[in-house]
């Protein structure tokens, strides 16, 4: 509202009264003598000042409500608080208070929006700070037959299109290896599946339930049977940690993730079967790592492997890697230290295994593997590229077909 019309009492507004088309009529609001006056240009109205109830209303309160006993139809209202302030109301006694009322009604509704705002963002604020326990509380419920089924599921497509080494005598090998191992853990929900990809990237990943899968890439560079068993006995303990299943609900919705502690799952099920194949690539918070890590060097222990392997491995990784990088090969870099980009903090992680390392008694002996691991991996060599019988039975079928 402008100055002028400040000065002489005058305020934009709107009435409801019958007279008016509608019911409703805008025009213009002035404090003349003891009268608030509304004149719109089909006509007009007066309430005295004298009885006069002042009130707010509207979103937010925003808007200043003016009615009278003695004209119950009339209603007068205005969006220009700076009525609220008029001299010619304020000097009036029975509305003093009225319209010191009305002032506070939208400091009161804005201090109360901001509590609840407060109120809701630390509810937001505690629920995120909640998300990991939340996210744990519900991969509990979820059954270990519905885990095995799904990583049998992401296993089987990521399959589809690779070939699968199962050259008996390499099957036989890489038994040897993973025996001890699964051994070590007697108290297992699952059965592992061991699996030999025909793929050069250094690495390897488990699924839930289960299905472990290791590169030709990585077996071909470890040096000893030790190594390897230290990458496995990481991923196994992926699985028994149920990691992977964490990692995918805590990424989930909030709501969804609430939704399944009050007790409907089935939501959050379908979300997981339906983004499984993200399990593949699924790249482990720090935590799960170090977790992983711990969990590793506890079963090789208690396999008689010596856990040392698992950081020289790491360690080897990381130079190869920033060797590398400095050399300015980052094609190769890509193509052979997958491992590495899916299992962050490699650098935290060897300095941990190595202040593990540093408690192992000089005299502590491992019983190790009876296994040529150069023979091994001859044998392995020999294999690639040759296809599974299954992906040459499939051939045959295509051929025929």
């Amino acid at each position: 509202m402008n100055s002028a019309k400040q000065l002489r009492g005058e305020y934009e507004g709107w009435a409801f009264d019958s007279q008016f088309e509608k019911g409703k009529a805008p025009g213009r609001i002035e404090v003349s003598g003891d009268r608030l006056c509304f004149t719109a240009e089909l006509g007009g109205n007066e309430l005295p000042l004298r009885g006069l109830k002042v009130t707010c209303g509207g979103a937010r309160n925003r808007l200043v409500f003016f009615r009278h006993a003695s004209v119950p139809d009339t209603s007068i209202y205005t969006s220009d608080r700076g009525i609220l302030k008029d001299p010619r109301l304020a000097s009036r006694h029975e509305l003093a208070m009225q319209l010191r009322k009305a002032r506070g009604s939208r400091l009161h509704l804005w201090l109360v929006e901001g509590v609840v705002v407060a109120m809701l963002a630390l509810a937001v604020a505690g629920l995120i700070g909640m998300r990991r326990p939340l996210s744990r509380n519900v991969v509990a419920r979820i059954p270990a037959d519905w885990e095995k089924t799904l990583g049998e599921a992401v296993y089987s497509q990521y399959a589809a299109m690779r070939n699968e080494v199962k050259a008996p005598v390499v099957q036989a090998d890489l038994d040897r290896l993973v025996l001890p191992l699964v051994n070590a853990i007697p108290e297992r929900p699952y059965e592992f599946e061991f699996h030999i990809i025909e793929d050069p990237q250094v690495n390897a990943f488990a699924l839930p339930g289960g299905p472990v899968v290791i590169n030709t890439g990585l077996l071909m560079l470890a040096e000893t049977p030790e190594e390897v068993a230290g990458v496995i006995a990481h991923e196994l303990a992926h699985v028994m940690r149920r990691h992977g299943l964490r990692q995918m609900v805590g990424t989930a919705g909030l709501f969804m993730v609430v939704q399944a502690v009050l007790g409907d799952i089935s939501g959050l099920l379908a979300v997981l079967a339906r983004d499984g194949a993200f399990l593949v690539n699924l790249r482990y918070s720090r935590d799960f790592e170090r977790e992983a890590d711990s969990g590793a060097w506890e079963t090789m222990l208690k396999a008689s492997v010596d856990p040392r392997h698992l950081c020289r491995f790491l360690e080897r990784m990381r130079k190869r890697q920033e060797d590398r990088a400095g050399g300015g090969l980052v094609a190769d870099v890509e193509e052979a230290m997958s491992i590495l980009s899916t299992h962050p903090g490699t650098a935290e992680r060897v300095a941990t295994l190595e202040e593990k390392a540093a408690s192992i008694s000089p005299g502590t002996s491992f019983r190790g593997y009876d296994l040529h691991y150069a023979v091994m991996k001859r044998n392995l060599n020999h294999s690639v590229g040759k296809p599974s019988p299954e992906k040459r039975a499939g051939t045959e079928d295509a051929k025929h077909n």
